[in-house]
């Protein structure tokens, strides 16, 4: 998306073929900030239900919790978790919390999702309502601001503050800290901030992604970015030598996505 952005500022896009786009949040940026001024197609590599399910929900949330646990060394079972966002990535980053033995609450504000995070055993509710519940809050919606200085102020004694997000922007992080008291590195991508009143929260990464984060990250599992880069490569084929497509952001066409199935599932020892 800052590459189309970029050529789209200089008026560039007239020589431009095609592109993809691989994340989230970099599909939103095309459709609601570019719009109809992207003069040329972009395959949005995040539509496709299989980078939905094998990468945004079980290798997002796999990887979460792997770096959960390296980066701060606490223990999972019988803590309290919030995720923010319900997402595919929310989705996989609250069950792999809960499969593990962590207690999760939801916060959503799509009122369809929040219905699935009932149904699928979790609370949910507003930020407000957890506060002086959660334990560890996980940002997973690719919007800004998700956590403010005003909820920081609110939280439980040594709450542990990261996120799972594309962009560093999920936590307000300038002004949490502005409300700080004191800050303190406490280990490699653990930074620990003095509050009002005496209490504190530790805050990861500095709010960047926390999978990609600490020493020896490992991000998302070889699996889930094989078949990403799959998806990747059979796209920019097709926009190079198949039929005309459509300006602007589409999903993946479905049968790059069903070739992509088999292969893997021939990879897993399964067949149809």
């Amino acid at each position: 998306a800052d590459l189309a952005a970029e050529a789209v500022r200089r008026g560039a896009a007239g020589t431009i073929i095609g592109a993809t786009e691989e994340t989230t949040s970099g599909g939103n940026r095309l459709r609601t900030e570019i719009g109809d001024r992207l003069t040329f197609p972009c395959i949005v590599i995040n539509d496709s239900p299989l980078k939905a399910i094998a990468e945004n929900m079980h290798a997002v949330g796999q990887s979460v919790v792997e770096s959960f646990m390296r980066i701060t060394n606490l223990m999972i079972p019988g803590r309290r978790f919030v995720v923010a966002g319900y997402g595919w990535c929310g989705r996989g980053i609250a069950q792999c919390f809960r499969a593990v033995g962590g207690k999760v609450a939801i916060v959503e504000i799509d009122e369809i999702k929040a219905l699935e995070a009932c149904l699928n055993g979790c609370r949910v509710g507003r930020m407000e309502d957890f506060l002086d519940w959660g334990e560890v809050f996980v940002t997973a919606t690719g919007a800004r601001h998700v956590i403010t200085a005003g909820h920081a102020r609110r939280m439980t004694d040594g709450a542990v503050l990261m996120n799972a997000g594309h962009f560093p922007w999920e936590i307000d992080v300038d002004g949490v800290r502005a409300t700080a008291t004191g800050t303190r590195a406490m280990a490699d991508a653990v930074e620990r901030l003095d509050m009002p009143g005496g209490r504190h929260i530790v805050l990861v990464a500095e709010g960047r992604m926390v999978n990609l984060a600490g020493h020896a990250p490992k991000g998302n599992s070889i699996a889930s970015m094989d078949l990403g880069f799959t998806l990747q490569a059979l796209s920019l084929q097709r926009l190079l030598h198949g039929r005309a497509l459509a300006a602007g952001a589409q999903p993946v066409p479905d049968d790059i996505n069903r070739r992509i199935c088999r292969m893997m599932m021939e990879a897993m020892g399964s067949a149809l």
